[in-house]
């Protein structure tokens, strides 16, 4: 089941182009740049000075800050009365953690990074693919031609 609220994905300059294109696949989903070159260097107080345009335009049910942000988001949250939780450290993993987000969200931390809690998923979603791939033609084949022109095989010859 997906999260059905809208989620406010808060990053720095250098992160913003790649956050947008991975975040325009779910349509909840909103990008906002603070005034940061690294996300890794947000801080609750940085958050706390821009938050509140965010939070008018957006209307977020859950804010999202970088996993490498520093800090603890626990008092800035409650003071906006909107969760706001560390995401992954990684935005590769980001996707990973939107798709996921409605189940993992009561485990998100406004303190730690939500890559341990999306490892599972993480792997899950992996071995999915890995299965996915298995089961295309290519590996249904029985035998195999090397680059040399060698057949291998169950019935090669």
């Amino acid at each position: 089941m997906n999260f059905q609220g809208t989620v406010l994905l808060l990053t720095g300059r250098m992160a913003y182009d790649g956050l947008e294109r991975m975040a325009s696949g779910f349509d909840n989903v909103q990008v906002e740049k603070l005034p940061i070159s690294v996300a890794a260097f947000t801080t609750p107080r940085l958050v706390s000075r821009h938050i509140s345009n965010f939070v008018e335009k957006h209307k977020p049910d859950v804010i999202l800050v970088s996993g490498l942000a520093n800090g603890d988001y626990s008092r800035l949250s409650e003071e906006i009365g909107v969760p706001i939780k560390k995401g992954s450290r990684y935005l590769s993993a980001v996707p990973i953690l939107l798709r996921n987000l409605h189940d993992v969200l009561p485990l998100l931390s406004g303190k730690e990074p939500a890559d341990a809690t999306i490892k599972s998923k993480i792997h899950e979603e992996l071995q999915n693919r890995i299965n996915q791939i298995e089961d295309e033609d290519v590996f249904g084949m029985r035998n195999f031609r090397l680059r040399s022109g060698l057949s291998i095989g169950l019935s090669s010859s």
